[in-house]
């Protein structure tokens, strides 16, 4: 940002000696290309020196975490995203990483999970823990089991015919969730509400269903663990599954959040941010430091 304003502040300069700007920009991209062949001319490749690499990229790293806030903590957060980096095996696929954060703890106590964590609730009386997971992520509608009054308009002339009513939208529920099961699955994630009804369809058929899973997570779910996301149920042959070796629910700090391990793509891992309680400018600030830092070890990463 320094040498932007200073390129600024003499382009003003020569603008008011009647320099014309497009000169001026022509001579910037000529000095861009020399200053270019001067760094690589100057560069070291320590691609095939693990150690080495790994040293580089933490200085990149430390370059890169500029927040106020992470300055006492630049060790720690450099290897973290270092750390996190390297799992990518030259892949660059930036979103196999994952960063959230939670209140409570220290900056010191943010980790990387060797992981996929989602910030949502396992069903009631639903299974806290399934191994060898089968997963169906779906991107549906399961809250058409009530009559919404407010959303649609139905003359009858008996009472009883709204409980009819009512009753024939909970058995096309019905029949949706038993296409579902019909997928084998041990594991449903769904990008809108799941209400009651079709909840306890799957808690009596012990299948961990998990709802409003939003746009990013089921998109970063799908990823991870090798789903294609459907929302049609007639052709299960067709249906791409996802797998991952076990889902559990886990605390951190005072939230309840659902872990996934042994996801498909192996490189998958969620940066873990903690910060105190009474202050909470750590979460302006910690996450959009630590997401530049990473694009910048991508793209060293994929070079080296």
């Amino acid at each position: 940002m320094s040498n932007c304003w200073l390129c600024f502040q003499e382009a003003e300069q020569l603008v008011s000696q009647k320099i014309h700007p497009q000169t001026i920009v022509t001579g910037w991209r000529k000095a861009a290309t020399q200053a270019r062949q001067a760094l690589e001319k100057s560069s070291l490749d320590h691609g095939d020196d693990p150690e080495k690499f790994r040293v580089d990229l933490l200085n990149i790293s430390r370059t890169t975490l500029s927040s106020k806030i992470l300055t006492h903590h630049i060790e720690h957060f450099a290897n973290l995203t270092v750390d996190a980096v390297l799992r990518l095996k030259g892949s660059g696929n930036l979103d196999a990483i994952q960063i959230i954060k939670k209140l409570g703890g220290a900056l010191d106590d943010s980790y990387l999970d060797e992981g996929f964590l989602l910030d949502k609730k396992i069903g009631v009386n639903q299974p806290k823990r399934i191994e060898k997971a089968r997963i169906l992520v779906a991107n549906t509608p399961m809250d058409t089991d009530k009559i919404k009054v407010f959303g649609s308009r139905v003359r009858v002339d008996a009472i009883s015919k709204v409980a009819e009513l009512e009753l024939a939208e909970k058995e096309k529920m019905k029949n949706k969730v038993e296409k579902i099961m019909k997928h084998g699955i041990n594991v449903f994630i769904n990008r809108q509400l799941i209400y009651n009804y079709p909840e306890q369809l799957f808690t009596d058929a012990g299948v961990m269903a998990i709802e409003h899973a939003d746009f990013e997570g089921v998109e970063r779910l799908a990823l991870v663990t090798g789903a294609e996301i459907t929302s049609t149920f007639d052709n299960p042959e067709c249906v791409k599954l996802g797998h991952c070796d076990l889902i559990e629910e886990i605390m951190i700090g005072e939230d309840r959040l659902i872990k996934f391990s042994g996801v498909e793509l192996g490189e998958a891992c969620t940066i873990v941010l903690r910060g105190a309680r009474p202050s909470r400018s750590w979460t302006r600030q910690s996450g959009p430091s630590t997401m530049p830092s990473v694009s910048s070890l991508r793209r060293s990463r994929r070079r080296g």
